[in-house]
């Protein structure tokens, strides 16, 4: 994805966070287990908690739509942008941030398109095909990923995404390492 920014959307994204001297771009999208949408596309609550409370100098801006998006409030460097943005609203802040930890989601594609560096968790899809080079891309991998097509006119004669009960099976020390040796 290609964005191509105004000047007044960079300005509104530089002077967000000019505030904050180190900045993470996050979009925690919690379990819905009664629905398709996610599957493959979350991590608990705690996995997030960890991560976060391991950069106590970083700034992590949370994005989003609080229909999927994880409660994080509680922690005191994460500052809630959940439905206070438009989608070229983030994408400015995608810019001027320092870096991301997403999921596969259209803010990792946006951050391709920007050549940006960060950390993209893949669940039931495969970076091999959405993936990019400018991102670190955590996949799990689990013997059926990708494991299912993800036009949900096909989902008849599929099973359920193992991880829409568990969210993927990612251990946080494995995402705490990267940001580590990345920043």
């Amino acid at each position: 994805i290609d964005m191509f920014l105004q000047k007044h959307e960079i300005d509104y994204a530089k002077n967000l966070l000019k505030e904050y001297k180190k900045t993470i771009i996050i979009n925690p999208i919690k379990l819905r287990k009664n629905e398709w949408l996610n599957e493959g596309k979350s991590i608990n609550k705690n996995i997030w908690e960890e991560v976060i409370t391991s950069f106590p100098d970083y700034t992590f801006i949370q994005l989003g739509l609080s229909l999927d998006s994880i409660d994080l409030d509680h922690l005191p460097n994460v500052v809630n942008m959940v439905d206070k943005t438009t989608i070229r609203e983030s994408g400015a802040l995608m810019y001027i941030a320092d870096y991301y930890i997403l999921l596969d989601s259209f803010l990792n594609h946006i951050a391709g398109g920007m050549n940006k560096k960060g950390i993209t968790i893949w669940g039931a899809t495969s970076p091999q095909t959405y993936g990019y080079e400018c991102s670190t891309n955590l996949w799990v991998h689990p013997g059926c990923a990708p494991c299912r097509i993800q036009d949900p006119n096909y989902l008849f004669d599929q099973e359920p995404c193992c991880m829409r009960y568990t969210g993927i099976p990612i251990n946080s020390k494995e995402i705490i390492q990267v940001v580590s040796e990345e920043l």
